[in-house]
Formats: structure tokens, C-alpha cells, sequence
């Protein structure tokens, strides 16, 4: 048996949603290389760990992640993964995954996220 909705709870959805919604537009401004980066970021990996993933230099994931910072406003990895709640809410309450574009990674690797680990395609 479920529980009724109120419409305290009615109204904190649709903050969420109008949140989200935000947040999307945000991330939609990003470069697949950038959304890559902040997934992972999002995930608890350090730079050289990001290097190694993508294939590129560390030098390049510190830009990429300087770019997505300032593109999105944000001054710390703390706000970064506030970001990421904001813009993935619904997987970590609802259970149901968000539905963006898979970022495409500029070589032929494609990330696993359950292995943690690059394969070649």
C-alpha cells in the first residue's frame, strides 16, 4: 500500500524537476569530452585515474574540467557533485535512470561503467 501524496510533496517534486531541468540545460552546453569528464569527476576519480580512462594527458583533463567548471559556475568539486545530484536525482531517489545523451568519447574507447575500465571498440 502506498502512501498519498501531499501537496508538500507534490511541490518539492516539481522544485526537483525544475532543478533538473536547469541543470540539463547546463549540461547540455558541455562538449562530450567535458560531460565525460564530469561523469567520472562525479564518480570519485582523481585526475591521473581520468588521464588514464580517456587516453589523454593529465594536463588535458585539467582542462576539461577547468572548462566544465566554468561553464557550469562552479568552484569546487564539492559543487560539482552537488551538480550531479541535481542533474541525476531521480536515479538516486526513483530509481530510474536520466536520459541524456551518452557523452562520445573523441578516440574509440568506450568507458564501462561497471568495470571502471576502457575497452577498444
Amino acid at each position: 500500500m502506498h502512501t498519498p501524496i501531499t501537496n508538500k510533496d507534490f511541490q518539492l517534486l516539481q522544485q526537483l524537476r525544475e532543478s533538473q531541468h536547469e541543470a540539463t540545460q547546463l549540461y547540455l552546453r558541455l562538449t562530450p569530452c567535458e560531460q565525460q569528464v564530469l561523469e567520472l569527476i562525479a564518480n570519485g576519480l582523481p585526475n591521473k585515474a581520468i588521464a588514464s580512462l580517456i587516453c589523454r594527458s593529465i594536463k588535458t583533463v585539467e582542462k576539461h574540467r577547468s572548462k566544465l567548471m566554468k561553464k557550469l559556475g562552479l568552484a569546487s568539486v564539492c559543487e560539482v557533485l552537488r551538480f550531479w545530484c541535481r542533474l541525476r536525482w531521480d536515479e538516486f531517489i526513483l530509481g530510474s535512470p536520466t536520459q541524456f545523451p551518452k557523452p562520445v568519447p573523441h578516440n574509440e574507447w568506450t568507458l564501462h561503467k561497471s568495470t571502471q575500465s576502457a575497452t577498444m571498440t
